[in-house]
């Protein structure tokens, strides 16, 4: 495996990936909405949330999802689609979300159907509007291969998919004039109460403030970005000097006539008034902040948005003040103060850079900083605070992307394909790595010239098509860069391409190639007297992949061993980890089976802050293999399931059946004590445990959730015939009146057959009865 330069010589957790997030300001109204979101849940399998941006699409869905939460036995995934600009990576973020790292070369599409088929599961796609197509193809795609899940969307229009519900959303209500004497209780009024007094505790609404905030409700049309923007301002202004700004504003703009509908007018209002109410430095930076497509830090806006007209020493200032201004949010985690800024404040801002006619100037300047990032982190990832850095680098994630983006519509090749290679490290150990690919094989259609760069690009592609298992790309792309690199005389390139062949032939099993390809690679890095100190690692990692292959145990201890004090002495942890696996799986040979376990123990506590599905897979396996040779039968099970979740996703199909020999006596040993059910059961519970939750369990620390295990366990058996009957029709999406009209029953009856089944699955929603009809009454007629 590669993973190194391909170039020659505090605070709250981290909010994990698909998760929702916590709520950071008061959730204020929108009873009814949430209600009729919860009843359209309960009826259909997709529901869109439309309406004009700030209008509040995004909360009431997080709100929604969150009370759904216990009625899907995988929970709640939220994929955050706003930074997105390529339709082709739609499916990439729904993999992220879901923590699927595919590594082979299968349609994400089919490997997400896939992996969403037997689970029971709320999917949240937030901000489609921009990817409709792509959202609505991949929605009815995995809708129609798992019976389990529910997608429920926010988008400024509709995504026109099958069997597709959708409920615009409102503005908050309003008072009916100055005088309502209960604007107090009207939504939009409570609102812009609340967001007032966070702004300046002093506030106090008396009757004549309630008048001036009604008024001020009434002119922003009750839509909640606009309100909060609005109240922000009583920082400096009094509310009615705000209904007096904003009067003076409208008159102006109707005077202008519009074109646009009227909510969507009065929020650009509000975000225009905004604007002009701040300082020329403070719009300047708004401007600029718009090239961000994820989060940021203030030494990353200092580099990318300072210069003479924004002198770097002011930044930090003009930044806080457009906290203040509500313009700009902040958010403390484990990497440190970060920044960003709603996607339709974004926008307004790309806007103004345009007719400033900065856009080019600072999107190059955003690609140059990422760039170095990246070149920087390929450079520095083999030592201290490699595990930090990575974590950096996947956060950093959208930019890399803009980045990328901006590259190859500005044709510009050489770029784009320096900043794909120089992200490899960060493809293959965060994924995912399809994704990888693509912008690597894009970058290469840019330029077909016979660059040195594009050899370089070449090598990175065939090393990822090698662990992506798709061996004949992999052959086609070293073979062109290999022809490349004689051109240019590379001897380090040459040196990288030998040993990407040797891990190829490694994966297909085709040791006595590989062995002399890994020697020869050695020897050409040793002749070129190259600084990577990672590579020969790497290296020797892939000759103890083969001396266990020849069943030479000895022999792969000792390079372990070698490569244990090289990794632990530049403070490594990635190929650490695999260095243990190898070594672990060694002792196996020999019987060690107290020593292998150690190792594998301390593999899976170096993934436990960064997980990759390879290393982790691997240890959880032999550790599985352990359990079973000691008698822990139920262990094995479990792990073995879980291994499965982890390795299904990974290319490395070579390398995973031939250092796994033991599995089928392992599984074929553990079925037997257990009973084929027994096992089933362990088996799936394993399967269904998170990253997190397989770490624990693999250490001993934890045993897993047993609530899927137990509802799972359930047979048709528990229900009665006529609940049997309740349960298909339920499945079919029948509601309890028309199910009583089927069967000829009264409504109350089917009520209590429905309650009935509920109890005894252990279930609280219908989705989930009807995914369990799917698993254990597939015969059944629709």
């Amino acid at each position: 495996m590669q993973f190194g330069n391909s170039r020659a010589p505090s605070v709250p957790a981290e909010r994990a990936a698909g998760t929702l997030p916590a709520e950071l300001t008061g959730f204020v109204g929108r009873r009814r909405e949430l209600a009729e979101v919860g009843r359209l849940l309960a009826t259909s399998r997709l529901l869109t949330l439309t309406g004009v941006g700030g209008v509040g699409k995004t909360r009431i869905a997080l709100r929604a999802a969150h009370r759904a939460r216990h009625g899907f036995r995988d929970g709640v995934r939220l994929v955050e689609l706003a930074s997105l600009r390529e339709p082709g990576l739609v499916c990439h973020a729904v993999a992220h979300a879901l923590e699927v790292r595919d590594h082979t070369a299968r349609a994400l599409r089919d490997v997400l159907a896939a992996h969403l088929r037997e689970r029971e599961l709320l999917l949240v796609l937030d901000t489609c509007e921009h990817l409709v197509d792509a959202c609505a193809g991949l929605v009815e795609t995995l809708l129609h291969a798992a019976p389990g899940l529910r997608v429920l969307a926010t988008s400024r229009e509709p995504l026109n998919a099958a069997g597709e519900h959708v409920l615009p959303v409102a503005p908050l209500p309003i008072p009916r004039g100055p005088d309502d004497d209960r604007a107090a209780e009207v939504d939009s009024v409570r609102l812009f109460v609340e967001r007032a007094a966070a702004a300046d505790p002093s506030f106090t609404p008396t009757p004549a403030t309630l008048r001036a905030v009604a008024r001020v409700c009434a002119r922003l049309e009750g839509v909640p970005l606009a309100l909060e923007l609005a109240a922000a301002r009583l920082r400096v202004l009094s509310v009615d000097e705000i209904g007096d700004r904003l009067g003076d504003r409208f008159e102006l703009l109707s005077n202008g006539g519009r074109t646009a509908p009227s909510r969507h007018q009065t929020l650009r209002s509000a975000i225009g008034w905004s604007h002009e109410l701040c300082e020329p430095a403070e719009r300047l930076l708004w401007a600029r902040l718009s090239v961000f497509a994820g989060a940021f830090d203030l030494e990353t806006v200092q580099r990318v948005c300072a210069d003479g007209r924004l002198p770097a020493g002011d930044v930090f200032e003009l930044l806080a003040a457009l906290v203040d201004k509500s313009i700009v949010t902040r958010d403390e985690g484990p990497g440190g103060l970060r920044f960003a800024m709603l996607e339709t404040l974004r926008e307004y801002g790309a806007e103004w850079l345009r007719v400033l006619g900065e856009e080019d100037d600072l999107r190059a300047r955003h690609r140059d900083h990422y760039l170095r990032v990246a070149e920087e982190a390929e450079r520095l990832w083999f030592g201290p605070g490699q595990v930090g850095r990575l974590l950096r680098l996947g956060r950093e994630r959208p930019d890399f992307r803009a980045a990328l983006e901006y590259s190859l519509a500005a044709g510009d090749a050489h770029t784009a394909q320096r900043l794909a290679g120089a992200l490899q490290v960060v493809w293959i150990t965060c994924g995912p790595i399809a994704e990888g690919r693509l912008w690597l094989e894009r970058s290469l259609e840019l330029d077909d010239g016979p660059s040195q760069g594009r050899a370089l690009t070449l090598c990175a592609a065939g090393t990822i098509a090698i662990l992506q298992g798709d061996e004949d790309s992999a052959r086609r792309l070293l073979a062109e860069a290999g022809t490349l690199a004689d051109r240019h005389r590379d001897p380090w390139l040459q040196a990288q391409l030998v040993y990407q062949r040797a891990v190829a032939a490694t994966f297909a099993g085709r040791v006595a190639e590989a062995d002399g390809l890994l020697r020869d690679a050695l020897s050409r890095f040793t002749a070129v007297n190259a600084t990577d100190a990672s590579f020969p690692v790497q290296v020797r990692l892939t000759m103890a992949t083969v001396a266990i292959l020849e069943g030479d145990a000895s022999a792969a201890i000792r390079l372990c061993e070698d490569n244990e004090k090289v990794c632990r002495e530049h403070g490594d942890e990635t190929l650490l980890a695999y260095s243990l696996v190898l070594h672990a799986r060694a002792e196996w040979i020999i019987g060690g089976l107290d020593a292998a376990a150690r190792r594998l123990r301390e593999a899976v506590r170096l993934r436990r802050e960064h997980p990759d599905p390879a290393s982790l897979g691997l240890s959880v396996e032999l550790l599985a293999w352990i359990a079973w040779a000691t008698g822990a039968h139920r262990r094995a099970a479990v792990l073995l399931g879980a291994a499965e979740r982890l390795w299904w996703t990974f290319g490395m199909a070579g390398l995973r059946d031939t250092l796994l020999a033991a599995h089928d006596d392992c599984e074929v040993g553990t079925g037997a004590a257990l009973g084929a059910e027994a096992f089933r059961r362990a088996r799936r519970e394993g399967g269904a445990l998170t990253d997190a939750e397989i770490i624990a369990y693999a250490l001993a620390e934890a045993e897993p959730p047993t609530a899927a295990r137990d509802a799972d366990a359930d047979p048709p058996a528990r229900l009665t015939p006529r609940e049997r009957e309740v349960a298909a029709l339920v499945a079919e999406g029948l509601s309890n009146r028309q199910i009583a009209e089927r069967l000829t029953i009264a409504k109350r009856t089917a009520d209590t057959h429905l309650e009935h089944i509920l109890a005894k699955l252990g279930f609280s929603a219908r989705t989930q009865i009807a995914a369990w009809v799917t698993r254990h009454m597939p015969g059944r007629d629709g």
